[in-house]
């Protein structure tokens, strides 16, 4: 509309001067009395000769200037017909908005910058709009819509050949009930098998409300081809990698293999590599390699708000309260200043209680077989007994409780190892008759004379000068046959 303005201005301007009745023809010679009168003709003045100029003004009485040739010679001019303008096309005289005005190439464009006609429009194909800079396509308008940016082909709504940069934002809405907008990213460089294409969905659904990047290859997902969920992060904040969270973390391999997390310093030991867990924005648990605690080491470690809590030594050597365990398992902490009392010690075993059951520690002869040894505590309610077991077949495991003390500080040995026992013992037995068969004494080594010694009562050479059952109803208020053996010389 700007630019009809300025012509009718112009047309009004030209009315108002002089005008010849005869036409000039390009090239008579004129004077600078000519230069400015003679607006009805084909040509202007400029002072010398008359000239082709790309625009004709005049009121013009019908017929109009469609009874002059239009050709390339007069390709680019203008006439005012009374109604409407009309401009040579280089073979035709047609009104605005008829004919094309377009260049026909990007080295020849209409319109075009002023002097330069290789940046502006063109259009070298049917129903197509392009835009050139420079003699090269930039930007191309397809019949069917598709916008290309680099490309003359595009394949899409708008195909960029190239690096985009927005300063703002990317607007991709939905495209499906679970599926939502999304993002492709693809590399037709991949090699059959693996990511020729990523998407980034906006999901729902049975997808769950969540942000998904799915990875495909060439052979989609109707057949044996890669589509898979790689990573997901729902909308309540939880990250799944490769299954869909229900924690603020979760790691899965669906197609089998390790599922590894892996935290690496690069070599360098005079770094960290931990994890660590916060309580409102405070550290309180560091988990990993520490280079503090253990400079230019790869020891791990558990510290906690007190300090250290465990080391694992590369060696394998675990340490509770040390940097430097010197066994497999090494406990170091506080000692206690009397024996008895309510005072925990370093190393506990504890279990749910159940009144006649045992919490045991195991010896065993080899990797992952039955247990040979173990001691156990036992607990009736009654009081406590420590139980020393052994066994006489591997394959069965413990099979007699060869020792017990209980509550009272007593000692009972089961059997018998040596004829020479002389270990202070109680072996609780129905009668005086089967006290001499039960194989179990409490021993006692009476020292009247120095040819009496515990070692002599260990000896093969001891002399045992008797044995004898008496009553001994001490112990619980029961009354037992306690039988005792002794040495005398």
């Amino acid at each position: 509309m700007r630019n009809y303005f300025i012509i009718i201005v112009m047309i009004a301007v030209c009315l108002c001067g002089s005008a010849q009745a005869a036409q000039k023809t390009i090239g008579t010679i004129c004077n600078s009395d000519n230069s400015n009168i003679d607006w009805d003709t084909i040509g202007q003045c400029n002072g010398t000769v008359f000239q082709k100029v790309p625009l004709i003004l005049g009121a013009v009485a019908t017929p109009t200037y469609t009874s002059t040739t239009c050709d390339g010679t007069k390709a680019g001019m203008l006439q005012w017909t009374g109604t409407s303008f009309k401009s040579c096309n280089g073979s035709g005289w047609t009104a605005f908005g008829e004919g094309s005005l377009l260049g026909p190439s990007a080295t020849n464009t209409a319109p075009a910058r002023p002097g330069d006609i290789t940046t502006g429009l063109f259009s070298d194909t049917a129903s197509t709009v392009s835009m050139a800079t420079a003699g090269v396509n930039r930007l191309i308008v397809t019949a069917s819509g598709y916008v290309g940016i680099g490309t003359t082909v595009p394949g899409y709504k708008l195909d960029v050949v190239g690096t985009i940069q927005a300063n703002g934002g990317l607007l991709s809405t939905a495209s499906g009930a679970d599926i939502g907008g999304y993002i492709t990213i693809s590399n037709t460089a991949k090699a059959a098998g693996t990511a020729l294409r990523w998407n980034i969905y906006n999901m729902s659904g049975a997808y769950g409300n969540s942000l998904q990047f799915w990875a495909y290859d060439n052979g989609g997902c109707g057949g044996s081809g890669l589509c898979s969920s790689r990573f997901v992060l729902m909308d309540n904040g939880n990250v799944g990698i490769g299954t869909q969270p229900s924690t603020l973390l979760e790691i899965s391999k669906p197609s089998g293999g390790a599922a590894d997390l892996a935290i690496n310093r690069a070599g360098n030991t005079s770094d960290y590599a931990r994890v660590i867990f916060k309580t409102g924005g405070v550290s309180k648990w560091y988990l990993g390699l520490d280079k503090d605690l253990f400079p230019n080491s790869d020891k791990f470690m558990v510290y906690g708000p007190s300090g250290l809590s465990t080391t694992f030594d590369v060696n394998g050597n675990i340490g509770i309260g040390t940097t430097s365990p010197l066994t497999k398992l090494h406990v170091e902490g506080s000692q206690i200043s009397s024996f008895t009392g309510n005072t925990r010690g370093m190393f506990s075993l504890s279990g749910a209680y159940t009144a006649g059951y045992y919490t045991p520690i195991d010896f065993l002869y080899h990797t992952g077989q039955n247990p040979t040894a173990r001691i156990a505590a036992y607990h009736d309610g009654g009081g406590s007994k420590l139980v020393f077991g052994t066994s006489n077949n591997y394959a069965t495991g413990i099979t007699i409780a060869a020792m017990i003390i209980d509550s009272s500080g007593n000692v009972s040995v089961t059997n018998n190892p040596t004829a020479s026992n002389h270990v202070a013992t109680k072996a609780y037995v129905d009668s005086a008759a089967s006290c001499a068969a039960h194989g179990s004494y409490r021993v006692t080594c009476f020292q009247y004379s120095s040819h009496c010694t515990p070692a002599a009562c260990n000896s093969g050479d001891t002399e045992l000068k008797g044995q004898q059952c008496t009553l001994d109803a001490t112990d619980s208020g029961s009354s037992y046959y306690t039988c005792e053996r002794w040495c005398l010389h």
